[in-house]
């Protein structure tokens, strides 16, 4: 299990994160506009500045972490996050990238999902080649243990795992590549035993160590199974949570509700204010999760537009939410998560035990009395030891 960084208290008040204003509504022409505006707005809440700001605490250099994981329920808003680092490291990087056109610091890719329960490291190493903008791109040289390079195209290649993971490698080093984004990492946890999650993680280790790059991953609660299953790995890297809000948290609720505010006043056409007001509808209907009320807001916003309506209605909003029974399961799964998360951040008891810390009984011993006692000093030669003379004249 990865150590947890030291949680950031809860200001929640806004704050900027380098990312767009959305405090202001911008009136866009064509409808196309219209959903692009709004669909490229970001709001940097509470929960998201956190969880940004962990991440790169674990990404400064010098801080010893080769793999670090992003987790959080489904539709939290993650993808967004690990986008936002993508680009805090290539504006990081831009006086480099200028003089060096062969500079390329970070790759991001999405984890393909598995098919027939197997993960296709295959399709995923093309997916990171193609990342890097390879220019020899469908043909590439295929070096093999048996005998020299060979130039063959992407089909004979895609049976050669190993390989491939060459390529990546080698293009790896070629571009200079410092940072390894990889999001929907619980993809690569669906694959039957535990043994097989381990060789997993232990391939993006080698990658890692063989590299220098640091490795990045992103996913659900699902992807915790990455962490859990080697203590190399829990050595070499750590874990962030991006969380939903909680009704039971004064807080958050104040939190969520500056969020649906601003998401509310971004949108180019109007909310009904019967609706706008009713902040619990719009909690319903996305379990908390910001990405989820953003995904519900561009919904209704295609069909406002599409229908020619003036304002977004309950209605539109209604049928552009997920119907109750998906919310249920999503609700189910997230509460399943958050309980799994909470069993991972402890454990004093289970490691007391295991280190045998249980079995010292605690006693009243003072701290000279274990310390070791300084060597005796011997006299010299003719010096007599110290002793007490008698005295007077016995009678």
């Amino acid at each position: 299990m990865f150590n947890r960084p030291e949680r950031t208290k809860n200001t929640m008040t806004s704050k900027p994160l380098d990312m767009e204003d959305v405090s202001t509504r911008e009136q866009l022409g064509q409808p196309q506009e219209l959903l692009e505006g709004f669909f490229t707005k970001l709001v940097a809440h509470p929960h998201l500045v956190a969880a940004h700001e962990q991440m790169l605490s674990l990404m400064r250099s010098g801080s010893g972490i080769s793999l670090a994981l992003l987790v959080g329920p489904s539709g939290g808003g993650k993808t967004t996050l690990l986008r936002r680092v993508q680009n805090n490291i290539l504006k990081q990087y831009t006086p480099q990238m200028l003089l060096d056109s062969s500079l390329l610091p970070v790759v991001f890719i999405t984890a393909p999902a598995p098919e027939r329960g197997v993960y296709d490291w295959a399709d995923s190493h093309i997916r990171t080649l193609e990342a890097m903008h390879d220019p020899q791109i469908p043909r590439k040289e295929l070096h093999t243990e048996a005998g020299p390079a060979q130039t063959v195209g992407w089909s004979k290649v895609g049976t050669n795992t190993a390989g491939l993971r060459r390529l990546v490698e080698r293009g790896f080093r070629g571009r200079n590549v410092r940072y390894y984004i990889i999001d929907e990492v619980q993809h690569v946890t669906k694959t039957g035993s535990g043994r097989k999650i381990k060789d997993h993680m232990d391939s993006l280790k080698f990658i890692a160590e063989d590299t220098g790059v640091t490795i990045i991953l992103g996913g659900t609660y699902e992807a915790l199974d990455c962490t859990e299953l080697s203590a190399q790995l829990a050595r070499r890297g750590a874990t962030a949570h991006l969380r939903r809000y909680h009704l039971d948290i004064e807080d958050e609720v104040r939190a969520f509700r500056v969020a649906l505010n601003t998401l509310l006043t971004a949108l180019p056409i109007p909310v009904a204010d019967k609706v706008a007001s009713d902040w619990i509808f719009f909690y319903k209907k996305c379990l908390g999760c910001i990405g989820i009320l953003k995904q519900l807001l561009t919904r209704a916003l295609a069909r406002a537009v599409e229908m020619k309506r003036s304002a977004i209605s309950r209605l539109i909003l209604e049928e552009s939410a997920h119907c109750p029974s998906a919310l249920v399961q999503m609700a189910v799964e997230i509460k399943e998560g958050e309980d799994r998360w909470a069993r991972s951040q402890e454990g004093d008891a289970e490691l007391e035990r295991l280190l045998g810390i249980t079995l010292i009984e605690p006693t009243a011993t003072s701290d000279a009395a274990i310390l070791p006692k300084p060597p005796e000093q011997r006299r010299a030669v003719g010096i007599r030891n110290p002793t007490r003379d008698p005295v007077g004249v016995p009678v």
